[in-house]
């Protein structure tokens, strides 16, 4: 699991701009498939597709209310082109782009002047990391 931290880190979800992210974790694993060879078990990772996910916590100004097509747009089963840069002002940092498919929605309620929220991306089909 890669965990990113940093003020420059933005990512988009279709239209929707993802900015004020405070932490990004992005795990990837490969599948493992059991074959049966002349009577014996054997364990082999399936080559090609990984699957992956994003976790985005970032925060909203209660001040200048975010529109509800927002909120509505990161409801659990919404898809949409997923894209995320660590580092928008730099090319130092890999960016990410798939199919994104929000599985997990958590929003707060204000806190001196911000609400918190976090949003599980699973990413279908291939990750392209550049």
């Amino acid at each position: 699991m890669s965990k990113f931290n940093g003020k420059d880190m933005i990512a988009t979800f279709g239209t929707w701009g993802l900015d004020g992210l405070t932490s990004v974790e992005f795990a990837s694993s490969a599948d493992i498939t059991e074959q049966a060879i002349s009577g014996q078990t054997y364990k082999a990772q399936i080559v090609g597709i990984p699957s992956a996910s994003f976790t985005l916590n970032f925060l909203l100004d209660n001040a200048s209310p975010v529109p509800a097509a927002f909120l509505n747009a990161l409801v659990p089963g919404a898809t949409a082109a997923f894209t995320f840069d660590p580092i928008r002002t730099s090319t130092f940092g890999s960016t990410f782009a798939g199919a994104g498919l929000i599985r997990q929605r958590d929003v707060s309620y204000p806190v001196e002047g911000f609400v918190s929220a976090q949003i599980q991306i699973g990413i279908d089909g291939a990750l392209t990391i550049g």
